[in-house]
């Protein structure tokens, strides 16, 4: 693998409005926009423990000699809470995002693997509005061609392509 990123990918990337990673669906915002299921609203656990939140952009697929990575184009929310002016709340055990705000505009790209599904709902309560609700869920089962597949490594991305690791499954 080594070799084959020293060599670059093969082509340019594939740009794609849909990707199943780990068994989750994620779909780009404008292709989400005016549907009533949402599967563009994501979050990442950055290196310093804090959770970030944001919508997926763009999806871009890169081939390589023996294997394919995909990188996610992100809207990240800003979550910094400055003096009195609050974008980010967590109040009994429910997370509140002010998603109005952008933030890491030059650092926007994220490996799929790296990211996990959540949702974001209107808190009708709040006001000014553009405050959402964050829903955090679980995948642990899902389905693939008939076959209950448990899956728990983060790094295995499920498509046909994908590369040589090996898919742990049971039933």
């Amino acid at each position: 693998e080594l070799f084959a990123l020293a060599c670059g990918p093969s082509q340019t990337p594939i740009s794609v409005n849909s990707y199943v990673v780990n068994g989750v669906r994620f779909v780009v915002r404008s292709r989400d926009e005016h549907r009533t299921t949402q599967n563009n609203s994501i979050c990442s656990p950055g290196p310093d423990g804090e959770m970030y939140y944001g919508q997926l952009e763009k999806i871009l697929e890169f081939s390589y000699l023996s294997f394919k990575t995909v990188l996610f184009r992100v809207k990240w929310f800003d979550t910094s809470n400055k003096g009195r002016i609050q974008n980010f709340v967590i109040k009994n055990n429910i997370t509140q995002i002010k998603a109005n705000g952008e933030a890491f505009k030059n650092d926007q790209f994220i490996l799929a693997t790296q990211v996990k599904q959540c949702f974001y709902l209107e808190d009708m309560a709040r006001r000014p509005p553009g405050w959402k609700v964050v829903e955090h869920v679980s995948h642990k089962k899902f389905l693939n061609r008939g076959v209950i597949v448990v899956e728990d490594d983060p790094d295995v991305i499920h498509v046909d392509n994908s590369s040589d690791l090996a898919l742990s499954t049971s039933l």
